[in-house]
């Protein structure tokens, strides 16, 4: 859907249902190692507002009972992005493999977002997001997502 340009309340929607689901799942089996990995790389004292901008639109549908004339204003598709990385690192850490759109999507978000991965890990891969970047920074989010469709398309070619 994400590299379809697609709808970003119907992502945000679907991805926090499937985080949820996950999430739950990995705590229900005591394993909160990515919720760990989380609170890692957000700076102390932004908790609070990080789970509340990651959350606020599925909460905004899911008790929109409580106030029928609330207005959402937007869904930050960077906002999308995140969710569905983290969507994929509990998916993974549940011992599942990776689907090519999700290793693609996480390729996409950890080259739009360098600054969510810890400080090591942007030093290590500095060179390889950094070339990747030059591709896609100055184009819309549409064409940033076309190069990411053309990616999986041709990553499904070479495995498919």
């Amino acid at each position: 859907m994400l590299f379809q340009n697609e709808d970003p309340i119907a992502i945000h929607t679907l991805c926090m249902a499937a985080f949820r689901i996950l999430r739950d799942l990995a705590e229900k089996g005591g394993d909160n190692y990515i919720h760990e990995v989380v609170k890692a790389i957000i700076k102390p004292g932004m908790e609070k507002e990080f789970w509340s901008v990651l959350q606020g639109p599925a909460n905004f549908f899911k008790h929109a009972d409580r106030d029928a004339d609330a207005i959402l204003v937007n869904v930050d598709e960077g906002v999308n992005d995140i969710a569905m990385l983290l969507t994929c690192l509990y998916y993974q850490n549940l011992g599942h493999q990776l689907t090519p759109e999700m290793m693609v999507l996480m390729l996409w978000v950890n080259v739009m977002h360098p600054n969510y991965l810890p400080e090591d890990i942007q030093a290590l891969l500095k060179d390889q997001l950094s070339q990747a970047r030059i591709g896609l920074i100055g184009q819309s989010r549409r064409d940033q997502l076309s190069v990411c469709r053309q990616l999986l398309q041709d990553f499904q070619n070479l495995t498919g």
